[in-house]
């Protein structure tokens, strides 16, 4: 049953992993491509001299676009970039137009559409891997190489461990076997029971010692007694010493280079699978978490277990204004609109920025004005590299006061989890070896995939001529044999239908990919039966050969055939 889950998982849903994984791994480059595309507008020309005040930058930033209104300021993450302004338009939708500035010269370097605080390339290319720009209905496909990553790594590991495992016991149990079967006798064992004794006697009766002078002359054939010992023992015969089996772990995380056709190609698949799994894994668990469907399951959960993040609320004393708002997923909030207020002071920017540096927050922060007249202005750390900084404060700016704060310490661990597995995914928490390892493991999971359907073309019916032959080789390899389920034990079946409604629940698009796989898979199954029975059997016809078991466990000598 295991083997017709993967082998269908994978045919059915390796699509969906291979664009995954092509689409992901042209997102791993977008800080170079970033830099590449957007150079003079993310980054200054000299990086010299005090910076102007934040007022001032934010004023020739109007000057320069006096459309729309003043969403937030993002300070620049280090001494060589530029200060975002960031401006909402009606007509852009959830997207803004963020203005670029150099903080020494207070000049404006350009402005683009952007989505979240990311560029136009990294916006298209994050849809692209999403959604294939096919919006809110196209988010199906990455939620869905999401749901099924998983069940197809951990069971491509419990198939290729077992079968390690299991090729172990055999050659185990062929080596013992030789050696039983090899083992010497005893030097008697040798001597026939009908062989004279040597000596005297035997030497009267030989022609050949009596006629040979050599033999009556030799003082040294007559007195050597390890020559008479030789006589009287036989060597027993030199057996070739049996080659040793594999070490199990071994077997499982080398490639066979010995192998060759089906039995090469399933190393290569099977091996590499193994090496990616806790990253593919990795992938897998926090694609969801902000995914659609299994992503609102999580949110509730956390909501449920008092595990997700804190909120900050914006609420000054004395006023109905503010208020904090949760949001799902990483980019939740963003490009959001908001009720219109009184256009905002730039220079309460420049007082709220420093009251918050006051607080301690460091780095590169995003300054945000209340979203109705009377509420709290938010400051917010978004360093997204290790060490992370994701502290907040709420600013009263008529009172130069912090109202609220939340700190990244007082996350609860699932929101911890969450907040680095997301960042983690995007390539962000380790910098440039987290592109480098998330690059790795989309070109390996490219090649793993296109292994998996080499493997099935190569174990096609290729059988030609004869009674019930085939005229040509087939196209494609056999499904597994169906009904495995009713090998399984009742109280495994019993406790695992459950277990697999919790998760198809927990997990929607499985529960309803998988649902669907069983529906159909049984329609197949009921239709080749009733078309088995209404036809006329062949008559005068010699029975056709029973095909090649398409098991796991093939022997290795009906393996060598089909290689």
């Amino acid at each position: 049953m295991l083997v017709r889950l993967h082998f269908y998982a994978g045919v059915l849903v390796a699509p969906f992993l291979l664009v995954a994984a092509l689409t992901g791994l042209a997102y791993t480059a977008t800080p170079q491509l970033d830099r590449l595309v957007y150079g003079d507008q993310l980054t200054v020309a000299r990086a010299e001299g005090p910076t102007r005040p934040l007022a001032e930058q934010i004023a020739a930033a109007r000057v320069a676009h006096p459309e729309g209104t003043l969403d937030s300021v993002v300070t620049p993450p280090g001494p060589e970039d530029t200060t975002r302004v960031v401006l909402n338009l009606p007509e852009l939708g959830e997207k803004q137009r963020t203005v670029y500035v150099d903080p020494y010269t207070a000049e404006v370097r350009g402005a683009l559409t952007t989505w979240a605080g990311y560029t136009p390339l990294t916006t298209w290319l994050d849809d692209l891997h999403r959604n294939l720009h096919l919006g809110e209905t196209g988010r199906l496909y990455s939620e869905t190489a999401a749901s099924w990553l998983w069940v197809v790594v951990a069971g491509g590991l419990l198939l290729w461990l077992g079968r390690v495992r299991r090729g172990a016991q055999r050659a185990g149990a062929s080596e013992s076997a030789r050696a039983a079967t090899s083992a010497p006798a005893s030097p008697a064992a040798h001597v026939p029971d009908s062989a004279p004794a040597p000596g005297p006697a035997r030497e009267a009766e030989s022609p050949r010692a009596a006629e040979s002078p050599k033999a009556a002359e030799s003082p040294r054939a007559a007195e050597s007694p390890r020559a008479a010992e030789s006589s009287r023992t036989v060597k027993p015969p030199r057996t070739a010493k049996p080659p040793r089996a594999a070490h199990p772990l071994r077997s499982a995380l080398l490639w066979d280079r010995g192998a060759r056709g089906v039995r090469r190609t399933r190393s290569l698949h099977a091996v590499t699978g193994v090496w990616l799994s806790l990253g593919l894994l990795f992938l897998s668990a926090t694609g969801l978490t902000w995914s659609a469907y299994a992503g609102a399951r999580f949110d509730t959960l956390q909501q449920n277990t008092s595990a997700a993040a804190p909120v900050l609320d914006t609420t000054l004393p004395g006023s109905g204004a503010g208020g904090g708002a949760t949001g799902h997923g990483e980019h939740a909030g963003h490009g959001a609109a908001k009720p219109k207020g009184a256009a905002p002071d730039p220079g309460h920017f420049e007082a709220v920025l420093a009251r918050a540096r006051a607080a301690g927050l460091s780095g590169t922060v995003t300054v945000t004005p209340p979203a109705e007249t009377g509420g709290a202005w938010t400051v917010a750390q978004r360093d997204n590299t290790w060490p992370v900084h994701y502290d907040q404060v709420a600013v009263d700016a008529e009172r130069s006061e912090i109202t609220d704060r939340t700190r990244w310490a007082d996350y609860p661990v699932l929101a911890k989890l969450s907040k680095l597995g997301v960042q983690g995914h995007m390539g962000a928490l380790f910098g440039l070896a987290n592109q480098l390892v998330l690059a790795a493991l989309a070109l390996a999971l490219t090649l793993v995939v296109l292994w998996g359907y080499r493997m099935w073309w190569q174990r096609r019916p290729t059988r030609r001529g004869g009674a019930g032959g085939l005229a040509k080789p087939a196209r494609l390899g056999r499904a597994p044999v169906r009904g495995a389920w009713r090998r399984v034990p009742l109280p495994v079946l019993l406790a695992g239908l459950p277990l697999a409604a919790l998760v198809g629940w927990a997990v929607p698009v499985l529960g309803v990919t998988l649902l669907g796989f069983l529906v159909l898979d049984a329609a197949v199954g009921l239709a080749r039966r009733a078309r088995a029975e209404t036809a006329e059997p062949a008559r005068d016809l010699p029975e056709p050969p029973p095909p090649v078991a398409e098991t796991e466990d093939e022997p290795e000598a009906v393996a060598a055939v089909r290689d």
